[in-house]
């Protein structure tokens, strides 16, 4: 179990966050708390709640969302996040205002938050992406999720961005206070593969360094057969993902071949001590992808792994930060 660290600092308690917000889903670790939703947010649909269910929502100075399986199950209008580009969505910093809702206390909640982009786009896009979120400070937020509902207001006192795959190399080496839990696996070379919805990230690290010349973005995320799934049985893609993780359709052949075919691209590049794969993906193709190699390793909670990461990352950052 992954604890944050609260520090009282001039009597402001300081919550280190990892923000995780893919194509696909919302991850976010923090205060004791994890929390993972399909990244989707619909427009309120007031006759939802005549239905007896439980809606996740969330409220954000007079208006209100819902979020993850209630969006896709009782919206109207929907706004996802399989584009290139996250930050030109309203998606974005709804679901990050959801997701650190999700794991603060109520009334006021003082943020170091670490999160991350593709490697291919994180270099265009950080600076857009940490003004969506500075955004975010002062907003006061109701948050209503499995019946249960919270006030909190959200002050964003650090920000970082990192590559994705950093998280998940700093959630394998370090413990949970981010400190290096075994120094000599920092002298292996890693070959992380990121199996995610729209794209794998591809990163190279000798210990925690990251090696560009090793490290890449392919567009050859499990979504592509989500898609072909869904179009074939005229459903959104989400349906199609969740009916294809509960065993509802058989989309055997399809993730096979989409596991040869990050097997390809892997098996381009120079050989690495190491072979980590993590994602939503490494969980529905990691068994497939690199058959015959012994120094493959698909991580645990594989899907809230880079959230992991980033929470250590940001205890890592802010160790020493005072604030108040």
């Amino acid at each position: 179990m992954y604890y944050n660290v609260l520090r009282i600092l001039g009597g402001i308690k300081m919550i280190h966050v990892g923000l995780d917000i893919g194509y696909a889903y919302l991850k976010v670790s923090g205060n004791g708390e994890n929390w993972i939703q399909p990244a989707v947010v619909g427009d309120e649909n007031v006759n939802a709640y005549e239905t007896g269910e439980k809606i996740n929502s969330v409220s954000i100075e007079g208006k209100t969302w819902f979020i993850g399986d209630s969006a896709i199950d009782q919206s109207t209008t929907h706004h996802y996040s399989l584009e290139d580009d996250k930050t030109n969505l309203v998606s974005t910093q709804i679901l990050a205002i959801a997701g650190l809702a999700y794991i603060c206390n109520p009334g006021d909640n003082h943020l170091n938050i670490a999160t991350g982009l593709p490697y291919t786009y994180a270099r265009e896009q950080k600076e857009k992406l940490k003004c969506i979120l500075r955004e975010i400070h002062g907003k006061n937020v109701t948050i209503t999720v499995d019946g249960a509902q919270k006030n909190c207001t959200l002050y964003i006192d650090n920000l970082a961005t990192f590559i994705q795959g950093q998280g998940i190399i700093a959630d394998y080496l370090l413990d949970d206070t981010g400190v290096i839990q075994n120094a000599e696996l920092t002298n292996l070379e890693y070959l992380i593969a990121d199996i995610g919805e729209l794209t794998v990230n591809y990163l190279s690290f000798r210990g925690t360094k990251l090696i560009a010349n090793q490290s890449s973005t392919s567009q050859n995320g499990i979504g592509k057969v989500n898609r072909v799934i869904a179009e074939r049985k005229k459903i959104d893609h989400f349906r199609a993902n969740m009916r294809i993780r509960m065993g509802k359709l058989d989309a055997t052949s399809e993730l096979k071949e989409q596991a040869k075919r990050i097997t390809e691209e892997i098996n381009e590049k120079s050989e690495h001590d190491k072979y980590l794969l993590a994602g939503g993906g490494a969980d529905a193709i990691g068994h497939w992808v690199l058959p015959e190699n012994n120094n493959k390793e698909i991580l645990q909670n594989s899907q809230m792994s880079q959230a992991f990461g980033y929470e250590k990352l940001a205890k890592l950052t802010w160790r020493n930060v005072k604030t108040g």
